[in-house]
């Protein structure tokens, strides 16, 4: 899990969309997004597989959830499958 922090409006969320650059397979939710928010609540399994990222691959894909400190229960949001960033 990586998390990128620092005062509003610094680039966090360019940071972590950057890492689409990467060749990696990356998704990109954001809590702020009310069809991401309802993905999101639905829990890890239903979000891995609705996105796509058991799928194996060379590499493990990359989750970023943007502005998810909102969200109370985020610490729970795990999986071995994936690498997580947090924004």
């Amino acid at each position: 899990m990586m998390f990128i922090v620092g005062p509003r409006q610094i680039g966090k969320t360019t940071l972590s969309l950057s890492l689409k650059h990467t060749g990696a397979y990356c998704v990109y939710l954001n809590w702020d997004d009310a069809q991401d928010q309802i993905l999101i609540l639905k829990g890890m399994q239903t979000l891995l597989e609705e996105k796509n990222l058991f799928v194996s691959r060379s590499q493990k894909p990359i989750l970023i959830l943007d502005e998810i400190h909102k969200f109370k229960n985020w610490r729970e949001l795990k999986s071995r499958r994936i690498e997580l960033v947090v924004s």
